[in-house]
């Protein structure tokens, strides 16, 4: 709804209580001062502007094509009173009060019904002093058009203070939408930060002491098999199995601290190479690494990337797949890092992206990555990662 329209509802009651109140008051003033054809011309004049009005002003589905010719319909009518009636100020008052409405219309014809309000004026002042010393006319005209143009002035004030009255009350209100949508918003960021939150705890607790625990029952139960066989690298096997367990606990204890930095890895084929030895005591666990020395570009979250997907690579395959010997190729190329993990385990048709998998995915979307992950039945399981190297660190 445009302000015209909003202008003309509200003030619509007003202006039927006021256009009766102005018929009473004319009526009696006429009475007294014109003759009875006079009375009568004027009395059907009256009567149909104040139908007009009645109608433009109440009329809320009125097109804007008969809107506009009712207003100047209006105007024209009330000029003509006027010159019938030049000493009836409430007739003048009344034509001076349809600028305020013009106002309103926002396009090209705003300066057409000024224009028509201007000329009809001019024309009402001329004919109200064709008698009298021209001398005095065209003062009496000069007058009137001063007078003319300093209330069009005043009206264009008032309307200017009304139109900004109303564009503060939109501001104010779509200021306060705002803020309550800010406040929403607010709530909703919170609250996904606290899921992510709680995702990144339940990632890490997965990453670090998923691998630890399936490399400590792996070394169990193959103390538990050699016990008796080989009691002296049982025993190793047992230590072993200790400082994994002690391990974990650290692991676990990093994991619930989520406010602590992530692990910094120094050296990645170290690192590495750690995991593996996890691995060593365990006589049907074989990998073999092929890694570049050329990898201290790499910056620190690429390093914990790789890592943690090796780890949670090997962790699976082991647990799930029953793997026992893996291929791991880690080498730049055409400013990507790309590694390659591939295992001999049972392999499956249909790969089901676990929690490990999809941590895996995440992490390395996040570095502007891509994994892909293939798999058939009794041919093993193949990771493939690319992550692009934009700078060194």
């Amino acid at each position: 709804m445009t302000e015209h329209s909003k202008y003309l509802i509200n003030n619509k009651y007003i202006k039927i209580i006021i256009g009766s109140f102005i018929l009473l008051i004319t009526y009696y003033q006429i009475y007294n001062s014109l003759n009875y054809i006079q009375t009568i011309i004027f009395s059907i004049l009256f009567l149909l502007l104040i139908a007009n009005e009645f109608l433009r002003n109440t009329n809320e589905m009125m097109i804007k094509k008969w809107y506009y010719y009712s207003l100047a319909l209006s105007i024209i009518l009330a000029a003509i009173l006027n010159c019938l009636t030049p000493t009836l100020l409430i007739i003048g008052y009344y034509y001076f009060s349809k600028v305020n409405e013009i106002f309103y219309i926002k396009n090209k014809k705003k300066q057409l019904f000024l224009l028509l309000h201007c000329t009809l004026y001019l024309i009402v002042v001329i004919v109200n002093n064709l008698e009298g010393v021209i001398y005095q006319n065209l003062i009496q005209i000069g007058i009137a058009f001063f007078l003319y143009f300093s209330i069009i002035y005043l009206i264009y004030i008032y309307h200017s203070i009304h139109i900004e009255k109303e564009e503060t009350k939109k501001l104010n209100e779509k200021l306060r939408l705002s803020n309550i949508k800010l406040q929403e918003y607010s709530q909703k960021i919170e609250e996904l930060s606290i899921a992510r939150e709680r995702e990144r705890v339940a990632q890490e607790i997965h990453d670090s002491l998923g691998h630890s625990l399936t490399a400590l029952i792996m070394h169990l139960e193959f103390t538990e098999k050699i016990f008796t066989k080989n009691p002296e690298n049982a025993q190793k096997v047992i230590i072993k199995a200790r400082n994994i367990a002690k391990s974990s606990t650290a692991k676990l204890r990093e994991a619930v601290d989520v406010l602590k930095k992530e692990r910094n890895i120094e050296s990645l084929k170290n690192s590495i190479n750690e995991l593996i030895d996890k691995f060593s005591t365990l006589g049907n666990i074989k990998i073999d690494l092929i890694m570049n020395e050329d990898l201290g570009i790499l910056n620190p979250d690429l390093k914990l990337c790789i890592y943690k997907t090796v780890r949670e690579s090997l962790t699976n395959s082991i647990k799930h797949g029953n793997a026992t010997l893996f291929k791991l190729k880690l080498f730049i190329k055409n400013n990507n890092l790309t590694l390659i993990i591939k295992d001999n385990g049972i392999g499956c048709d249909e790969i089901t992206m676990s929690n490990g998998l999809k941590g895996i995915e995440n992490r390395i979307k996040t570095l502007g990555g891509y994994v892909d992950f293939d798999s058939h039945k009794n041919e093993g399981f193949l990771t493939k990662v690319k992550i692009p190297i934009h700078q060194k660190i």
